[in-house]
Protein backbone atom coordinates (compact mmCIF):
# COMPACT_ATOMS: atom_id res chain seq x y z
CA UNK A 1 0.00 0.00 0.00
CA UNK A 2 2.71 2.29 0.75
CA UNK A 3 4.68 1.95 -2.31
CA UNK A 4 1.68 2.52 -4.26
CA UNK A 5 1.28 5.71 -2.74
CA UNK A 6 4.75 6.56 -3.34
CA UNK A 7 4.07 5.77 -6.91
CA UNK A 8 1.08 8.31 -6.97
CA UNK A 9 3.06 10.85 -5.31
CA UNK A 10 5.87 10.36 -7.91
CA UNK A 11 3.34 10.69 -10.51
CA UNK A 12 2.03 13.98 -9.66
CA UNK A 13 5.45 15.39 -9.16
CA UNK A 14 6.24 14.22 -12.83
CA UNK A 15 3.26 15.70 -14.12
CA UNK A 16 4.10 18.89 -12.58
CA UNK A 17 7.66 19.09 -13.33
CA UNK A 18 6.11 18.72 -17.19
CA UNK A 19 3.98 21.77 -16.67
CA UNK A 20 0.47 19.89 -15.91
CA UNK A 21 -1.75 22.14 -13.68
CA UNK A 22 -4.84 19.66 -13.76
CA UNK A 23 -4.43 16.17 -12.83
CA UNK A 24 -7.05 13.58 -12.88
CA UNK A 25 -6.76 11.11 -10.11
CA UNK A 26 -8.25 7.78 -11.11
CA UNK A 27 -9.73 5.32 -8.41
CA UNK A 28 -7.36 2.53 -7.49
CA UNK A 29 -8.32 -1.05 -6.51
CA UNK A 30 -5.47 -3.08 -4.44
CA UNK A 31 -5.36 -6.73 -4.56
CA UNK A 32 -2.68 -8.58 -2.87
CA UNK A 33 -0.72 -10.73 -5.36
CA UNK A 34 2.15 -12.95 -3.98
CA UNK A 35 5.57 -11.97 -4.79
CA UNK A 36 6.41 -15.32 -6.35
CA UNK A 37 3.33 -14.58 -8.71
CA UNK A 38 4.87 -11.50 -10.35
CA UNK A 39 8.91 -11.88 -9.83
CA UNK A 40 9.42 -9.28 -12.20
CA UNK A 41 7.56 -6.18 -9.85
CA UNK A 42 9.11 -8.10 -7.06
CA UNK A 43 12.81 -7.88 -8.30
CA UNK A 44 11.96 -4.36 -9.34
CA UNK A 45 10.92 -3.70 -5.72
CA UNK A 46 14.06 -4.91 -4.73
CA UNK A 47 16.68 -3.09 -6.96
CA UNK A 48 14.78 0.28 -5.86
CA UNK A 49 15.08 -0.90 -1.45
CA UNK A 50 17.95 0.88 0.23
CA UNK A 51 18.41 3.55 -2.42
CA UNK A 52 17.33 7.58 -2.08
CA UNK A 53 13.97 8.34 -2.53
CA UNK A 54 14.09 10.01 -5.80
CA UNK A 55 13.03 9.67 -9.52
CA UNK A 56 15.26 7.17 -11.35
CA UNK A 57 15.12 6.78 -15.40
CA UNK A 58 17.16 3.96 -16.96
CA UNK A 59 18.13 3.84 -20.54
CA UNK A 60 19.22 0.66 -20.94
CA UNK A 61 17.45 -2.65 -18.80
CA UNK A 62 19.75 -4.05 -16.26
CA UNK A 63 21.01 -7.22 -16.33
CA UNK A 64 19.21 -8.48 -13.72
CA UNK A 65 15.79 -6.62 -14.77
CA UNK A 66 16.16 -8.57 -18.35
CA UNK A 67 17.04 -11.77 -16.54
CA UNK A 68 13.85 -11.30 -14.65
CA UNK A 69 12.00 -10.79 -17.58
CA UNK A 70 12.87 -13.71 -19.44
CA UNK A 71 11.89 -15.73 -17.01
CA UNK A 72 8.74 -13.98 -16.33
CA UNK A 73 8.42 -14.42 -20.73
CA UNK A 74 8.80 -17.75 -20.22
CA UNK A 75 6.55 -18.66 -17.68
CA UNK A 76 8.48 -19.86 -15.06
CA UNK A 77 7.27 -20.69 -11.98
CA UNK A 78 8.24 -20.36 -8.17
CA UNK A 79 5.94 -23.34 -6.17
CA UNK A 80 4.16 -21.38 -2.49
CA UNK A 81 3.49 -23.28 0.51
CA UNK A 82 0.52 -21.34 2.09
CA UNK A 83 -0.38 -22.81 5.64
CA UNK A 84 -3.67 -22.02 6.64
Amino acid sequence: MEAMMWGVVEGLMLAWMSGQRSIDVWDVVIQHVYREGNKLVNGLALMAWGQALQSVSYYSPSVTFLDQLGTYAIGVMTPIIVFV
